[in-house]
């Protein structure tokens, strides 16, 4: 993770103005207040603004830029306390429109708002796999439809067989998952 001195330098090296440096400074005191104020101290509780943080950081200190759908992920569980293993960005909808909220500036730029949806393992493979939208607008939530993926591949326990004493399970799986191929479940119809 970015130190807050290295988080200043890039400050500085990106933003000559006096103003975007006192700003960021703004930005900083007041979300260590908040935090602090809320009970964020401890990481169990921290994590989300920590990573929304790093977010904010992340276009500058990569050179790189941040929009719908985009996915980070964690390599290992964002907290101690979850399995959530990474985030995906989706549109922050203005209630008032149903749209994704936007802001225009007076120079004729829009800003965007974005909103961070963390995900379990299972939902970071399948939006991996397949497409972020198409799977929200179907209206399951990532955690369900990683779970029907992971049924899938995984197969589903149907039962027990008996041969004297040894049980067996039965397990049901979708036909062409048995290799885990990620084709055989582009057809599947899932259910929320």
């Amino acid at each position: 993770m970015i130190t807050r001195e290295e988080a200043l330098e890039l400050l500085k090296k990106y933003n000559k103005d006096e103003f975007h440096i006192h700003h960021g400074l703004m930005v900083e005191g007041t979300m260590r207040y908040f935090a602090e104020k809320l009970g964020y101290g401890d990481e169990a509780d921290y994590w989300p603004l920590r990573w929304l943080k790093m977010l904010a950081r992340m276009p500058i200190r990569q050179d790189t830029w941040l929009g719908y759908g985009h996915t980070i992920a964690n390599g290992a569980p964002l907290a101690d306390n979850t399995n959530l293993s990474g985030v995906m960005l989706d549109y922050a909808i203005d209630r008032t429109t149903g749209k994704p909220a936007r802001v225009k500036l007076p120079s004729g730029e829009e800003i965007v708002f974005y909103q961070m949806l963390p995900l379990y393992p299972e939902e970071l493979r399948f939006k991996q796999q397949f497409d972020a939208e198409a799977l929200l607008e179907a209206g399951l939530t990532l955690r369900e439809a990683g779970e029907q993926v992971a049924a899938a591949f995984n197969g589903v326990e149907a039962g027990e067989v008996r041969d004297g004493i040894r049980r067996r399970s039965v397990v049901v799986r979708l036909a062409g998952c048995e290799e885990g191929d990620a084709e055989a479940v582009k057809g599947l119809l899932l259910s929320g």
